[in-house]
Order: structure tokens, then sequence, then C-alpha cells
């Protein structure tokens, strides 16, 4: 079974600030993106990686983190849209040749995982047409309505999405081929699936697998022990 690994990254990280979109700024030594692309050039799992960019960081994506750090499995640095979700889209297309069975789709920021998540995310695939990386929640959420605590919400119930969430390629693409991406707005490639009533497993995960927004993530990822050791 074939499986690519498509790694977001076109965002201009606004939040974090800086000359430089926050996924090319370095963590000890190493660009937040080349370490999360090093994750999968490094699985057994994978067999091809597309890395999607800002057109105006292209370049910099070819020659500062392929070229620099040597990754062998790339197919592609292809340009990004407007919004996550169009430069997914973009993803999907330019993998039609490729046709993979899999498709792993990465947030570019998020520097670290543990490498078994993509075997257990893989795994789940083999019998659910998508399954996601999810956290539990440990405090209290409540809602809020016109300045007013709502309710309570059952933390039991409650999870954070993370990545990378895992897909059947042609069933992705053909979602995506047949939804208003404009109207939906779907923040995460679940969603698309959730919209259409299919099941999405759900794989529990407490490891690192931080994302970086502002500069006060990455400071505290530079103060991990994995970070300081491994510079790269």
């Amino acid at each position: 079974m074939k499986t690519a690994a498509i790694i977001v990254a076109a965002g201009s990280g606004k939040r974090f600030g800086g000359s430089l979109p926050k996924q090319y700024n370095k963590l000890n030594g190493v660009e937040i993106l080349a370490r999360a692309a090093m994750i999968f050039e490094k699985s057994r799992d994978i067999n091809m990686i597309l890395l999607v960019v800002s057109p105006k960081y292209r370049e910099f994506a070819e020659k500062k983190i392929v070229k620099k750090y040597g990754f062998k499995k790339t197919a592609g640095v292809i340009d990004g849209g407007e919004q996550r979700y169009d430069s997914v889209y973009n993803a999907l297309k330019f993998l039609k040749n490729a046709a993979p069975d899999y498709v792993l789709i990465h947030d570019g920021a998020r520097p670290y995982f543990k490498p078994g998540l993509i075997a257990e995310v893989l795994k789940e695939l083999k019998k659910y047409p998508a399954a996601i990386p999810v956290k539990k929640v440990p405090l209290t959420v409540k809602t809020v309505k016109g300045g007013f605590i709502g309710k309570t919400l059952d933390r039991n119930e409650l999870r954070t999405a993370e990545t990378p969430q895992g897909f059947r390629y042609k069933e992705l693409l053909k979602i995506y081929d047949t939804t208003d991406l404009n109207t939906l707005k779907p923040t995460d490639d679940a969603r698309l699936f959730e919209t259409r009533g299919k099941k999405v497993k759900a794989v529990e995960y407490e490891g690192i697998n931080i994302k970086v927004t502002t500069r006060q993530d990455l400071e505290m990822l530079k103060s991990l022990p994995y970070f300081k050791k491994f510079k790269g």
C-alpha cells in the first residue's frame, strides 16, 4: 500500500510575528518545517512527501529545506492556496498521477510527534475511511454567551484534533471535488468526512505534538530534552 504525506506550510504565521513565517524559524538549529518533514522521511510507512508552501517561499523551501537536508522522498514542493483547505486540495490534485492509497495530512508547524503515531493512524485506515489523532481535554470547559456562562460541557466526550490526519486518498479527493469549500470553510480535513456522515476513527494520543503558533510555543519546545539532544 502506498502512502503520501502532505505537509501543509503555506501560512503566514501572523500571530508569530517576525520577518519569516513561523515554519521557517529554527528550533535549536533546524527549521520547524524541516523537523516536521524529517519524521515522515524516516518512516518506513511513508513513500512520498509533498510540501505545500506559499509561492513566495517555494524556492526557499526547495533549497533551504529539501536540498539542505537531503530529503529523498519529496515528490514535490508546490504552491499552496489562500486557505488551508485550498492548499490541501492543490496537493490532492497534484497526487493524481501517483495515486497513493492513503494520505496523511500534517501541519508544517508541528515539529514533533512520536513516529509510532503514523503506524497507528495507518492501521485504522485499513478499517475506516479516515483516522485522526486526538488528545483528551484535561480542563473544565464551559460555553459563554453574552458574557455569561451557558453550560459546562462533559470533558469526557471532548478531544482536541491533531495531525497527521489520515484518509483513503480516493475518498478524500472525491469529497473535495464535490464540496463547496468556500461555504463550509473546513478547519481540518476530518470535517469534510463528518459532514458526509462518514466514520472518522479517533486515535487517542497523549504524546508531544505542539503546533507552533506563538513565540512562546517555540521557546517551550526549545526547552524540551528531545530538542536539546537532537539538533538535526
